[in-house]
């Protein structure tokens, strides 16, 4: 099928490339020769994208209050069951003991129920991540033929009923392993990873230009994730003063209203719905051909270095955020939900506000790869200060010298997705899910097994991993953008209009309007 403007104007997609100096042959045989040129959008699909962009952003920050929501909620309710049933104490922070006593009976009862808190939140993070990897193979690749709303469907579904099972522990004291059938059922549907493949391909497929995508991606992060972290300061004052039902029926209330929105409201993005073959081989190769079978050995050393630098921001974006909730909880900062949760809100907003106004300052001044090298630094500095950390105030401080790190998160996707033509997005962002869920289970178990066995000696050690994790993503970085200067190429999807002399590089054009300067 041509991916053309046709006279029923389907959303234009990206303009993919065939005279670009890197392989050109190999690409115009990829793209089978049909380029779309991008024109100016008609009033129809100006609007077809703004209600995209509001449902799928409604729908998200729905999943996402409850998903973040759940891990900080689950450490403290399995803390506090496993306290009260095994030790017969409240486990209640700093009412039953003084912080910094390290003699205290009650500290060493705390440390032996984190290390069996954490061992149930290991053992679920595996029931859950292992058929996740297995799904993410294959679901990204059918929904460039199916659609991306089946899958956003799925994911928000083994959402709700993950929270469901919660609910159910909670209301009529279960026991807290059965959490795992939860947890294996979300696993089963690609859990948290195939809402964010979905959703980036989404974002791909009504963004045209690819210079704003890295922008796009950095958007929906933003406006997910303070609405999440916002959502933990509700969370803590309800666990607080009510206890645990309510929050976990509210969040459960929020995965319901979320998966209805996207049966009913959402439309969907995918405009050139082909003949499927349900043959798994065909799906798998079509993952792995990026990295491993790409005819041309420039662009796949690029997919290469691209892959490394998204695994090494996977690995320590979402295997930390366990421990800094233990971390948190445990002697000598001894914070309650209510403190964890007005820290966290304060940090990702924060983080959030100032890696946008950074972004806008070095729009067109610095390339995304050095962007993301400063970013990365500055989460260095804060990963090491959150480590050392002996009282509140120097958690703040690492919150605010990390809050650049936040850009670290979209750069890598947005830079290979660039090198993607329109019809293989759903591929890319299936083998980044599934890179995604491995780097959780591996960082989750990695993370938690360290803090477990440092937490009688240096409690913070693990946080010391996890920046020398994020010093390495600055060489794949910065690889990366010397292999591209190594091609020559100076634009890796050539966004122009047809005729123009325009030649912005996506990877130093953040889509920002331009300056005036």
């Amino acid at each position: 099928m041509d991916l053309k403007m046709t006279n029923q104007q389907p959303i234009p997609v990206p303009f993919y490339d065939e005279t670009s100096p890197l392989c050109s042959q190999d690409q115009k045989e990829k793209s089978n020769g049909h380029a779309v040129s991008i024109t100016d959008p008609t009033e129809s699909e100006i609007i077809f994208r703004r209600r995209v962009w509001a449902v799928m952003s409604f729908c998200c920050v729905l999943y996402v209050v409850s998903f973040l929501s759940l891990s900080p909620l689950s450490v403290q309710l399995f803390s506090y069951r496993i306290a009260r049933d095994k030790y017969q104490f409240t486990y209640n922070d700093s009412s039953n003991f003084k912080c910094g006593n390290a003699s205290s009976q009650l500290e060493k009862l705390t440390d032996h129920v984190q290390k069996e808190a954490s061992q149930i939140l290991l053992e679920g993070g595996i029931i859950s991540g292992v058929p996740a990897c297995i799904t993410c193979i294959l679901v990204g690749s059918y929904s460039d033929y199916l659609g991306r709303k089946p899958v956003l469907v799925a994911s928000i579904f083994g959402g709700f009923i993950r929270l469901l099972v919660l609910t159910f522990i909670v209301k009529f004291e279960w026991n807290i392993r059965l959490y795992y059938i939860g947890a294996a059922i979300d696993g089963m549907v690609g859990s948290y990873f195939t809402l964010i493949l979905a959703t980036t391909a989404m974002i791909a497929d009504i963004t045209p230009d690819a210079k704003n995508r890295a922008v796009n991606f950095a958007l929906i992060e933003g406006l997910m994730l303070p609405t999440a972290a916002a959502a933990q300061i509700g969370v803590g004052y309800l666990i607080r003063f009510d206890g645990f039902f309510l929050p976990v029926i509210l969040l459960c209330g929020l995965l319901l209203i979320s998966l209805l929105s996207t049966i009913f409201i959402l439309p969907e993005t995918v405009k050139w719905k082909k003949v499927v073959s349900w043959h798994p081989k065909i799906h798998i190769k079509k993952v792995v051909g990026f990295y491993f079978l790409h005819e041309c050995k420039q662009k796949k050393r690029l997919y290469i270095l691209g892959l490394c630098a998204f695994i090494l921001v996977a690995l320590t974006n979402i295997g930390r955020q366990n421990v800094e909730t233990l971390f948190e909880l445990n002697h000598p900062i001894c914070w309650d939900s209510v403190q964890i949760g007005i820290y966290t809100a304060i940090r990702i907003v924060g983080s959030a506000a100032i890696t946008i106004l950074f972004l806008r300052m070095m729009r067109n001044r610095l390339s995304l790869e050095y962007t993301g090298v400063v970013c990365a630094l500055s989460g260095i500095a804060g990963f090491v200060v959150f480590g050392l950390s002996q009282m509140s105030a120097g958690l703040y401080i690492a919150g605010l010298l990390g809050s650049l790190y936040f850009g670290c998160i979209p750069i890598p996707r947005a830079l290979l997705s660039q090198l993607t033509p329109p019809t293989e997005q759903g591929a890319l962002f299936s083998g980044l899910s599934v890179v995604e869920t491995m780097s959780s289970l591996i960082s989750s178990t990695l993370f938690t097994l360290i803090y477990y066995t440092t937490i009688n000696s240096f409690k913070g050690a693990v946080f010391f991993v996890i920046a020398s994790f994020t010093f390495v993503n600055v060489f794949f970085l910065v690889a990366f953008r010397l292999t591209r200067a190594d091609a020559s190429l100076t634009d890796f999807t050539q966004l122009i209009e047809p005729g123009s002399d325009d030649n912005t590089s996506p990877s130093t054009d953040y889509g920002l309007p331009p300056s005036q300067d």
